[in-house]
């Protein structure tokens, strides 16, 4: 005959100040799950045990530019690493998940915009200038003073061109669903400047302004220029947020370009205009 053993098959019960009866079985695994609930909330909030990790996470930047319309935010990566420097259209939002993306493999990054502006030629001096305050601000977060990229979003593309002709700092350029601004700032002319850097263009296939630019750039480029295409119809930071290949190949693209040796001429034989 089988006989219940009482020191296992009867429920823990601790007896109360009140005389009633506490199931303790059920108090632990209440605990227990208490603590996972408390260790998911802890992992999805970036916090670690009683304190909170910011590493990697955007704040503001200041860039010394006077206009109260510049939104600018920053990641520092590791000492002498490489950094990229986002010229976004209308606001840096899509832009904040890509600086801690970056983050994670070293590379420091700077993202900024006039909210609720693109780039247009009227204001063509103001980016300049805001371009010069970004590159320098990079090799003040420790970035490597010749291993940089510049990445432009919509409007910004034929600028990010630009930038890559004048500032020997610019190893590579990428542009996000590029539109034109008009001449002179037409990418598929700007990017005929470009000597020593490559270009990667980035379109959704149902965006079919930019995915038609693409094309004309690509063509006109006198160096290395690659296209990459990806389903939908999302453009510039968006697209790469919530493609998340889209975003792997592009840092994929840029590691290769960062970490290659650059010959010790190159300086010499890019296009410098001071």
């Amino acid at each position: 005959m089988n006989r219940a053993r009482p020191d296992r098959d009867a429920p823990c019960l601790l007896k109360q100040a009140d005389g009633s009866k506490l199931n303790c079985c059920d108090l632990a695994t209440a605990f227990r799950i208490a603590c996972l609930l408390v260790t998911v909330w802890a992992l999805l909030s970036g916090s670690a045990g009683c304190g909170r990790s910011d590493a990697g996470r955007p704040k503001p930047a200041d860039l010394g530019i006077a206009d109260a319309k510049v939104q600018a935010f920053e990641t520092a990566g590791r000492p002498g690493g490489p950094g990229v420097i986002v010229f976004a259209e209308e606001t840096p939002d899509s832009w904040l998940p890509l600086l801690s993306r970056w983050t994670a493999r070293g590379w420091s990054g700077i993202v900024l915009c006039r909210r609720g502006e693109g780039f247009n030629p009227d204001n063509a001096s103001f980016w300049e200038g805001a371009a010069q305050a970004a590159i320098r601000r990079m090799e003040q977060l420790g970035a490597a003073a010749h291993n940089i990229a510049v990445l432009g979003e919509g409007s910004f593309g034929a600028f990010a061109l630009s930038v890559a002709v004048r500032a020997p700092a610019v190893q590579a350029v990428v542009l996000a669903s590029p539109l034109s601004a008009g001449k002179p700032w037409n990418p598929e002319e700007v990017i005929s400047g470009i000597r020593d850097c490559p270009t990667l263009v980035i379109t959704a296939e149902n965006d079919l302004l930019s995915d038609t630019l693409a094309g004309r750039i690509k063509q006109a480029a006198p160096v290395f220029s690659e296209w990459r295409r990806y389903q939908g119809s999302s453009r510039g930071g968006h697209l790469l947020t919530s493609n998340l290949r889209a975003a792997q190949e592009m840092e994929d693209w840029l590691a290769a370009i960062f970490d290659a040796p650059m010959p010790p001429d190159a300086e010499n034989s890019r296009n410098v205009d001071n």
